[in-house]
């Protein structure tokens, strides 16, 4: 383990495309888990009780963590019988590394966007229409790439650039042609895929806000219930951004936290 693995590891999981209860499940283990003697046992029932969830919930996400290699599980290894649990703090780092790539990915588009409007050049086609030209010819460094071919060699790579260029146009313009068993698959709803997008914006937020305090992130996500990932999805679903507004105001109201206790702005434990 190294220094900062266990913030990584709360934020990891909030990144990650886990369900609600299983990342629940997940930063619970890891509020358990004691850095220094290592030990991470806590029983079935004490997560259900925690948590207010069933022990066949506890059990399915505790299946699916050790299934996607964030945890591994010795059975009887802890006290009392208990399984023992070891984060793999590896598998955490990967996720945090795949979101800082797709983050500069996503932020680099401007660049390239900027970079393709220079590249080309482009000249003005017989009917008045903007095209880029693929043919040296209509180039204005029509000079320098010839360096002294003949005409009827530069005809000749004309023509192959442009057959090459016909050719993909087309197979970009062609449909996609599926396979006849998989025309009656059943796509998934518009609605489920919004209520997806919008519980990850209010997830991401809440990781965003708190990941930096780690005492105090597992303590909101344990927090939060099925009921309450509900409506703070509907809530975000009817303007973005209500989603965490919605989870921070119920559990002020519910006494899981109060105001001025934590670190900055960032809303502290109830005591």
């Amino acid at each position: 383990m190294r220094k900062g693995d266990l913030s990584i590891a709360f934020k990891a999981v909030g990144l990650s495309d886990l369900p609600t209860g299983h990342k629940r499940v997940a930063t619970a283990l890891l509020e358990h888990y004691n850095r220094t003697n290592r030990r991470c046992d806590p029983s079935m029932d004490t997560l259900a009780t925690l948590l207010q969830l069933s022990e066949r919930s506890i059990v399915r996400a505790v299946n699916r963590l050790v299934e996607d290699g964030y945890f591994k599980r010795f059975k009887h290894g802890g006290n009392f019988y208990c399984n023992q649990y070891e984060p793999i703090w590896t598998r955490f780092r990967e996720v945090n590394a795949d979101w800082a790539r797709r983050r500069d990915l996503h932020r680099s588009r401007f660049d390239r966007t900027k970079l393709a409007d220079n590249a080309c050049q482009s000249s003005q086609s017989a009917d008045d229409s903007g095209v880029t030209q693929t043919c040296p010819t209509n180039n204005h460094s029509y000079e320098t790439f010839s360096g002294g071919l003949s005409k009827k060699e530069i005809d000749r790579t004309c023509k192959s650039i442009n057959e090459v260029a016909t050719n993909t146009m087309e197979l970009i313009a062609k449909p996609i042609q599926q396979p006849a068993s998989q025309l009656h698959v059943k796509q998934p709803k518009s609605s489920d895929a919004a209520r997806n997008a919008a519980e990850r914006r209010w997830s991401n937020a809440l990781t965003q806000r708190f990941s930096l305090h780690e005492q105090l992130f597992a303590h909101i996500l344990s927090a939060i219930d099925p009921a309450l990932s509900s409506a703070a999805t509907d809530a975000e679903l009817a303007i973005v951004g209500d989603g965490i507004k919605h989870i921070l105001a119920e559990l002020h109201r519910r006494g899981v936290l109060v105001e001025g206790e934590a670190p900055q702005s960032a809303p502290g434990l109830a005591t």
